[in-house]
């Protein structure tokens, strides 16, 4: 029964391994792919910026044609620039900036005097001039496109060199598995980094996959769950989730770096570290860091799942990355909560 139960924990292993094609490929060191994720990357960017730039261009239009708030619309974007989003958006640009290279300068010339020419007729009145001005100055992140904040804060200079610094920022996004069909019936509630991007699994048993820095990030997180059946008793699939038993699900290609028991939505659960090769790429040799957070609801195998790898050409080795993001791990995992 032992032998049974751990091949389901490697089958869940490999649900999250199926979620990492993205991290493999940026590995792989194959020119045209990694151009291709960093040119999708900078592409979002690109967007979210556009979506700025246009507020800005309404302000600049609203100074030009009320003498009388000049001086307000300077100093909303101003007061703009010095909150959390306005210190992301000088990040993005950065980013844009380094992306364009020489051609940076003709490039913003070019966008953003498209805009004013598509503003140039448009009539506004003085009310209309207020509110535009009032709505830059109190433009908050829970304002913002929830897709165009995700690009926005996963440029932040400060969430990138620290990330968990986006949490206590309040940069958090809320998911939920209710009414979702792979969940089987497991109810949950659980939040992320508003920078990572949430999307259904790529499997049966995957509810949700999440990708850190706007779904083209080196880390990512799955939800999984397994319904349970009569080959596979609830009450011995809960004794393997305690310790020394859960030493022995860890796949058997995997080196063990820890195992503890703990909770999970208030559920009793076990936690593994372990370090192992993508066994969907066999010839790469990428070594990706798992922790694997299991516990059993409503007659389900629930595991929360992290994997990550140091970005090609990073100065950080795969300890430092774990050490970055492990608080973001245990926030999320302390943010589960089951239904009632």
């Amino acid at each position: 029964m032992v032998g049974r139960i751990r091949k389901v924990f490697v089958l869940m292993c490999l649900c999250i391994c199926a979620g990492v094609p993205a991290l493999a490929q940026e590995k792989k060191g194959e020119a045209e792919k990694k151009i291709t994720k960093q040119e999708g990357y900078v592409q979002s960017l690109n967007e979210a910026w556009g979506y700025f730039m246009s507020r800005k261009m309404l302000v600049e239009l609203v100074a030009l044609r009320f003498q009388e708030l000049k001086v307000p619309s300077v100093h909303a974007w101003a007061d703009f620039k010095k909150k959390e989003i306005g210190q992301s958006l000088a990040g993005l640009e950065a980013i844009l900036k380094e992306s364009k290279g020489k051609d940076w300068e003709d490039y913003q010339f070019m966008v953003l005097g498209q805009m004013r020419a598509k503003l140039a007729d448009k009539e506004i009145s003085e009310n209309a001039a207020k509110e535009i001005v009032r709505k830059i100055k109190e433009l908050s992140a829970a304002q913002v496109p929830p897709d165009v904040l995700m690009n926005l804060v996963s440029a932040h200079p400060k969430f990138v060199a620290d990330p968990v610094e986006e949490i206590k920022s309040g940069f958090i996004r809320r998911i939920s598995s209710k009414g979702m069909k792979k969940a089987v019936g497991v109810e949950l509630e659980m939040q992320s980094p508003a920078s990572w991007k949430a999307l259904e699994g790529r499997t049966s048993r995957m509810v949700w996959r999440m990708v850190s820095k706007a779904g083209f990030g080196m880390v990512v997180s799955n939800l999984t769950v397994l319904k349970l059946s009569d080959k596979m008793p609830l009450e011995q699939v809960k004794a393997a989730l305690k310790m020394p038993a859960m030493k022995k699900m860890a796949p058997e290609n995997s080196a063990l770096i820890s195992a503890k028991e703990m909770t999970l939505g208030g559920e009793p659960a076990g936690m593994l570290i372990y370090d192992m090769y993508n066994p969907a790429y066999p010839g790469e040799k990428i070594t990706f860091r798992i922790v694997q957070i299991s516990c059993v609801n409503k007659g389900a195998l629930v595991q929360l799942q992290f994997a990550m790898s140091p970005e090609k050409g990073s100065k950080l080795d795969l300890n430092e990355v774990t050490k970055r993001n492990m608080p973001v791990f245990q926030f999320m995992a302390e943010s589960v909560k089951f239904a009632e």
